[in-house]
């Protein structure tokens, strides 16, 4: 048996999403309201329906959507758009602290995460950077005694270079012994 699923339809916005649903409940509202008023102090006429029902409902429902998406917009999308614009740049490498001060606790706990995050990646990028240097120097000490072995002759040459390589190979030692204290 097998299960078929459905493609998700296109997505929204956080914003129109919000907006619409607000408009809705405020229309739901506003009929509710209407009715009730319409059933309890029955207008004489249209005009009277029109400025005392309709009208301050469609009023007090517009205010609210105009300040729900203001709110929405400047509190959650715009710091939400900017984290979605670090974490690219950290996917691309930049691995730089995300600095957001939005005053909402769901906000700031997304950025304490990412913060987090870039300070992971770059302590794990240089624990593999330090052992891929290390496998670099193993690699160029084998190259060495393999060029030093083939020209027997000029092995005089090489002593220069694997002083060189003996001096660069205890400071990539002490710096692995300074990530794994720190560590």
């Amino acid at each position: 048996m097998t299960a078929t699923t459905t493609a998700p339809g296109p997505s929204k916005t956080l914003g129109r999403t919000v907006v619409g649903a607000t408009l809705v409940a405020v229309f739901v509202g506003m009929l509710v309201y209407t009715g009730f008023e319409y059933l309890f102090a029955t207008p004489t006429d249209l005009a009277e329906f029109l400025t005392h029902h309709l009208f301050p409902a469609l009023f007090i429902g517009l205010v609210v959507s105009v300040t729900l998406s203001v709110l929405l917009h400047s509190k959650v999308i715009a710091p939400v758009k900017k984290i979605f614009e670090h974490l690219y740049h950290v996917g691309s490498g930049r691995l730089a602290p995300l600095e957001l001060d939005s005053r909402i606790e769901e906000i700031d706990t997304v950025v304490e995460g990412v913060n987090l995050l870039v300070q992971r990646l770059k302590d794990s990028s240089d624990n593999q950077a330090i052992g891929k240097a290390a496998d670099d120097v193993v690699k160029l000490r084998s190259d060495l005694k393999r060029a030093v072995n083939a020209t027997a002759s000029g092995a005089d040459e090489f002593i220069p270079v694997m002083r060189d390589l003996q001096h660069l190979e205890r400071h990539l030692l002490s710096a692995i012994e300074a990530a794994k204290q720190s560590a």
